[in-house]
């Protein structure tokens, strides 16, 4: 399982139209599985606080990662989204490798730390 808590600190504009998600994929060679976080609407301090499960085929979770990619789109149904950063975690990342070895480590117990987005 993966829990999305962001605490986006977001300049509020006149976009109030606006909703903040989150895409989650679980990779290895190509995408595994994906999921999104619900939409929320945009403010000065956007929270997710959801638990997103992931059933994996028989990978090895080392040969995996995670890209978290965070949307904001409009809430009047346009497709227009606009990328405001991504995370990566797991293989090929060496800024977030003590979480993600703490994560293989501790199959079934919460592992929880910060992560910056990339803009």
């Amino acid at each position: 399982s993966l829990n999305v808590f962001s605490d986006l600190n977001l300049l509020v504009s006149r976009r109030n139209m606006w909703q903040t998600y989150a895409d989650m994929f679980i990779c290895n060679q190509s995408k595994l599985r994906y999921q999104k976080t619900s939409a929320v609407h945009r403010c000065p301090v956007t929270v997710f606080n959801e638990v997103l499960m992931f059933s994996l085929p028989d990978v090895p979770l080392e040969q995996c990662k995670i890209l978290v990619s965070v949307y904001e789109t409009q809430s009047t149904g346009r497709s227009n989204k606009c990328l405001l950063g991504q995370l990566s975690v797991g293989k090929d990342r060496s800024s977030e490798d003590e979480h993600w070895t703490l994560m293989v480590r501790s199959v079934r117990q919460p592992v929880a730390k910060w992560h910056g987005l990339l803009l």
